[in-house]
C-alpha cells in the first residue's frame, strides 16, 4: 500500500520545512559570529581609547567597518570615538 497523493504531499511538506529551518538556522549561527567578532573588536578599541590611543582605535574599527559595514555598533563606536577625540581637540586649542 502506497502512500498516496496526501502522503507524498506532507512528506515533501515536512522535508521543505526541515531545509528551511536548518537555512536559518545557519544565518543566525553567521550573525551570532558576526556580533562576537563585532564586540570583541569594540571593546578592543575602547581600550586603545583608554590609553590614550584614539588614533589607532579609530584604525581599528575602520578595517572592521570593511569587513562588516553593516555593523551599527561598529559605526556608532567609532562615529563615538571620532566625535570624542575631536572634542578633546577643541578642548586643548582653547
Amino acid at each position: 500500500m502506497g502512500l498516496g497523493f496526501a502522503g507524498v504531499g506532507a512528506l515533501m511538506l515536512v522535508l521543505v520545512l526541515f531545509t528551511y529551518l536548518r537555512m536559518i538556522n545557519g544565518r543566525a549561527a553567521v550573525r551570532e559570529r558576526r556580533s562576537s567578532k563585532g564586540r570583541l573588536v569594540i571593546e578592543q578599541a575602547d581600550t586603545l581609547v583608554a590609553f590614550g590611543r584614539e588614533q589607532d582605535a579609530i584604525r581599528l574599527l575602520e578595517k572592521a567597518l570593511e569587513k562588516e559595514p553593516d555593523s551599527t555598533a561598529i559605526q556608532a563606536t567609532l562615529k563615538r570615538i571620532k566625535l570624542e577625540l575631536e572634542e578633546r581637540e577643541q578642548d586643548d586649542d582653547h
